[in-house]
């Protein structure tokens, strides 16, 4: 099978991510630092008519887990609940698209709390395909803090808030090496009762939990876990089911979480096989400075403004900047955004060889 991207492209794009400095790195983060700054700003003077409002966030204090990491309100999920119902969630939809290449689509979530725990098992009842899949990426605790509330059983657990109702039952669980981390099977099965004669009936599916525990809150992967993360991407995929989102979180869900997608969406920009010609393809990586948000219009009012030529293409820039436009802070410190140079350029002298 032939790869998408040239040898040639390989080395272009090698040879120019090599040439940032750890200062030029620095100055881009806090030119995409900047960019959020004027969005959160805009969005609060003039909430009513910017893409960039968090009112209804906001308004949410119950359903957060900070107060200050929240979804757009142009671009978060909405619970499947009846008109009178609270459908709030702190999540987000995200999708990242190069040209020639299908649209990879992720929702990037918060740690479920106590209090929202059902409301997490009720977006993944909605928003996913039989099987879907969870990534973790936090510790339920560090430093004695709650970092996400344990919001699954290792037997069975029922869930239950107004609307909706399900059942989790474990059915397996084991350890992935490759990937450093532990893999849970569950069987999801949700209950519902029909206006008619009143009788229940359930549907069910198969939930894979992904448990990566050795990521620190605000950290990046240590020296020597690259592999570990690009074989959890690679496993995730693997497991979940065709054009299904894939479900992300963290404890704000846009540190480590934001990392993790735009590792997941650049590996698959040098690793996905899927046009049928490499002439048909268009090079993203150097030739293109153009990821395409899907749904952009409804996020209008800035313009893509991306730090990226022909002959000066920047990756890890450009992702960071559409993640951004979707949900806050995603790649929260630079020590985060410093990693996917790192990690993109090994991936690029892998696949170059």
């Amino acid at each position: 099978m032939e790869n998408m991207i040239s040898t040639g492209s390989f080395s272009k794009c090698t040879r120019i991510l090599s040439t940032l400095t750890s200062a030029d790195i620095a100055t881009k983060f806090a030119n995409l630092n900047d960019a959020e700054s004027r969005r959160v700003m805009g969005g609060a003077s003039s909430a009513e008519f910017s893409a960039w409002s968090c009112q209804r966030a906001l308004n949410e204090t119950s359903r957060n887990r900070y107060s200050n990491v929240l979804p757009w309100d142009n671009n978060r999920i909405r619970l499947n609940v009846e008109s009178h119902e609270n459908d709030y969630i702190n999540a987000s939809p995200i999708c990242l698209q190069a040209p020639g290449l299908r649209p990879r689509r992720y929702i990037a979530s918060q740690g479920p709390t106590s209090a929202t725990a059902s409301h997490f098992w009720q977006m993944v009842c909605g928003e996913t395909n039989d099987p879907a899949v969870i990534v973790m990426l936090t510790r339920t605790y560090e430093g004695f803090r709650e970092k996400c509330y344990q919001y699954w059983s290792e037997e069975h657990k029922e869930y239950n808030c107004p609307g909706f109702s399900c059942s989790l039952t474990m059915t397996d669980k084991y350890f992935h090496a490759k990937a450093d981390c532990t893999v849970r099977q569950f069987k999801l099965e949700t209950r519902s009762k029909t206006a008619t004669s009143g009788s229940s009936t359930s549907v069910s599916k198969t939930v894979y939990h992904l448990y990566f525990e050795n990521w620190g809150d605000f950290g990046a992967p240590e020296k020597g876990q690259e592999e570990l993360i690009t074989e959890l991407c690679k496993l995730a995929n693997k497991l979940n089911s065709a054009n299904n989102p894939l479900i992300v979180h963290c404890s704000a869900g846009v540190g480590r979480t934001g990392t993790f997608i735009a590792v997941d969406f650049l590996q698959s920009c040098i690793f996905d096989n899927t046009i049928d010609r490499q002439e048909q393809a268009t090079d993203y990586l150097v030739e293109s400075s153009s990821l395409l948000l899907s749904g952009e219009s409804s996020l209008a009012g800035e313009s893509a403004n991306l730090d990226s030529t022909a002959e000066n293409s920047d990756p890890v820039f450009d992702t960071v900047a559409i993640l951004r436009r979707q949900r806050m802070l995603m790649v929260q410190s630079v020590r985060q955004y410093r990693f996917l140079y790192h990690i993109l350029l090994i991936m690029l002298q892998d696949k170059s060889l």
